[in-house]
Formats: C-alpha cells, sequence, structure tokens
C-alpha cells in the first residue's frame, strides 16, 4: 500500500506497523510538485518504508520523476516536513525583502 498523504511520520510509522501485522507493505510517499506538477507528471515522491519495497512502479511514472527510499517508515514524511521548511522560509524570506525599504 502506498499512502501519498502527507501526514506525521509517527502516523505512518503506525500504519506500517499495522500493515506488517496483516501481512502486506506500507510505504508513506508524500508528494512535491503541486498540481501542476501532477498535471506534468513531475511530481516528487519522498518514500519511506522497508528497503525491500520495490521502486519505480509503473503507476509513479505517470504522475512522478523522482521516486526514491529514503529510509525506513516515516522517512517519507520526515523528508516532507523538511521541504516545507525550507519552502516556508524562502517565502518568508522573499516577502521580507519586497516590503523593506
Amino acid at each position: 500500500m502506498v499512502d501519498h498523504t502527507t501526514a506525521s511520520a509517527a502516523i505512518a510509522r503506525e500504519l506500517h506497523a499495522e500493515a506488517k501485522k496483516r501481512g502486506f507493505e506500507f510505504v508513506d510517499a508524500p508528494v512535491s510538485g503541486g498540481q501542476a506538477g501532477a498535471e506534468n507528471g513531475v511530481l516528487t515522491v519522498m518514500c519511506g518504508g522497508d528497503e525491500g519495497v520495490r521502486q519505480g512502479r509503473e503507476g509513479d511514472r505517470r504522475y512522478a520523476r523522482a521516486c526514491n527510499l529514503l529510509g525506513a517508515s516515516g522517512s517519507g514524511q520526515l523528508a516532507k516536513m523538511v521541504n516545507q521548511i525550507c519552502i516556508a522560509g524562502l517565502v518568508q524570506g522573499l516577502a521580507e525583502a519586497c516590503t523593506s525599504r
């Protein structure tokens, strides 16, 4: 099961553990790139899960230019959080630069 939801790493780890108990794989895989990225098939998918999970699934190629396993369960969510923090910092810096005299 691949979950493209942006949530917490803790939730991803809980879902991963429950999936294991029920006999299937779980990958937390939030995306970056927005609506335009989805429409143009160039999203970035940040995955967290077990090493043996197969990368580059055929379906991902329809909407993503990159799909990488970054570490254990929850790692996709942590990478997305870092991505969002970086973007927020850039936007804040640009806003301050535009309003300063």
